[in-house]
């Protein structure tokens, strides 16, 4: 017999993950060089539709789902600026 859907989340509940994101998002582009272009924002939203294609996992809890989240956001904070020294930026370590 199929699964059937999850119920929907709250969108309240949306709204206080997507802020939690966000201010995840800002710490991590704290950490970066100044004059970063990426915003907390833009980060979130390259962040999700990857947390969305995560088929195989049962989400716990919020814990659970910004531990998955944090090593995703790195993960493009890092594509980010390998693209960027890719393309001949002058902000690059050696």
């Amino acid at each position: 017999m199929p699964k059937s859907p999850p119920p929907p989340i709250p969108e309240e509940a949306v709204a206080s993950l997507y802020t939690e994101l966000r201010r995840m998002a800002a710490r991590y582009l704290r950490r970066e060089r100044s004059g970063h272009t990426l915003q907390p924002t833009a980060l979130v939203h390259e962040a999700y539709p990857r947390l969305a294609q995560q088929r195989n996992l049962q989400w716990q809890n919020k814990s659970h789902l910004f531990g998955i989240a944090a090593p995703l956001m790195r993960r493009i904070l890092v594509d980010y600026s390998r693209d960027r020294c890719r393309l001949g930026s002058s902000n690059c370590a050696s």
